[in-house]
């Protein structure tokens, strides 16, 4: 239930679903001492699998900041796709071990969804509504952990529905988008002069 807690404020703070964590493929490779054979794993994994339809299959590709440095990250799916590959630099009980947590981080991220769907579905009146029945009224007959956690999702859900928090993430969003640019700018300067040198 703490698992779903702490996943819980980002979905209703962003306004938009969780993405469901992946698991490495380097951590994967340095957790069994198979790290010197990582670009052969994941040049391989990335082969067995249609460039177009990689991340629709679970497979990302993940580009790091300096040129030459990546790595694949799998949910679920792209971990089944790729397990006859990882099958020969993992155990397959490791593997069978990182498959059960995967499902198991799937299951907790729909709930979440789940949860912050229906918060976002609520009308705001009947948000106002709830929050004061179960704090005024429900508080004298019923005191626990699930009502004072409602109440909390409650609160946070009208906050985060207000034109404050929109202005302020606007502001934020034009920040990030200012450093991605100035990021990416000095990323390509490097990759002209290492391809003029």
């Amino acid at each position: 239930m703490s698992e779903l807690k702490e996943r819980l404020l980002p979905a209703i703070k962003s306004r938009a679903d969780v993405k469901s964590k992946r698991i490495s493929v380097s951590k994967l490779l340095k957790m069994s001492g198979m790290e010197n054979y990582f670009n052969v794993c994941c040049s391989r994994i990335i082969q067995e699998g249609d460039t177009e339809e990689l991340e629709a299959a679970g497979i990302e590709i993940d580009m790091g900041i300096t040129s030459g440095q990546y790595d694949v990250h799998l949910n679920s799916n792209g971990f089944l796709k790729s397990k006859r590959v990882l099958l020969g630099y993992i155990p397959e009980k490791t593997l069978e071990d990182v498959f059960i947590s995967l499902c198991y981080e799937e299951q907790i991220t729909m709930q979440v969804n789940s949860l912050a769907q229906m918060l976002r579905n609520i009308k705001t009146g009947e948000l106002i509504k709830g929050f004061l029945e179960m704090a005024v009224w429900h508080k004298k007959t019923c005191q626990n952990e699930y009502l004072e956690n409602t109440q909390r999702y409650y609160i946070l859900e009208l906050f985060y529905r207000s034109h404050l928090w929109q202005a302020v993430r606007k502001l934020h969003g034009a920040v990030a988008d200012g450093y991605q640019r100035i990021k990416y700018r000095r990323i390509i300067s490097e990759l002209i002069k290492s391809a003029a040198a």
